[in-house]
């Protein structure tokens, strides 16, 4: 019984077990080469405006790139040639306030990993798109602690693309 409470200790928390929010959490375990966690919140419509409310309880610490899985790659040109399209704003806030407050057009997202996002450390200045504000959708999260999630589309995209909101945390 030592030895198990003792490998425990030493492996860490299966969060998955701990987590108590909104979505479907994962935890690939300490020995994962890449992302650990991933917190998968559902379908989003990005072709209509709406908003979408989440609730994440007992986060593990770890730092986390918020953004959207889609079943396809969004044109390049939208179809009704509307340059706001797919405008999208993504709140998250903590227990020390917003850790995450963008405000852009998906086609100034870059992707990695199968995941849409914004990369603070390559957000050209001024802004990508006019009338917009981008600060990146990265966050550190504090162990065990709460957030609020907020996902809204804003100008819808003109087209029907399936879109889930997920959280992968970064490598390491």
């Amino acid at each position: 019984m030592v030895l198990v409470i003792a490998a425990c200790i030493y492996l860490g928390v299966p969060y998955h077990l701990l987590y108590d929010g909104d979505g479907a959490f994962e935890d690939r375990g300490v020995f994962t080469a890449g992302k650990r966690f991933e917190l998968d919140l559902g379908s989003v419509d990005i072709s209509r405006p709406g908003r979408y409310s989440y609730t994440l309880r007992h986060l593990p610490q770890a730092r986390f790139v918020a953004g959207l899985k889609l079943s396809e790659a969004l044109p390049a040109i939208p179809p009704n040639g509307r340059p706001d399209a797919g405008q999208v704003a993504l709140i998250i806030v903590g227990p020390d306030g917003k850790v995450v407050d963008e405000w852009s057009a998906l086609a100034d997202w870059q992707e990695a990993n199968g995941l849409k996002f914004v990369d603070p450390g390559t957000i050209p200045l001024p802004s990508p798109s006019p009338g917009t504000h981008s600060h990146g959708t990265a966050f550190s999260a504090q162990r065990l602690e709460d957030y609020s999630v907020t996902f809204e589309v804003i100008v819808p995209f003109p087209a029907t693309i399936g879109a889930e909101l997920a959280l992968q945390s970064e490598a390491g």
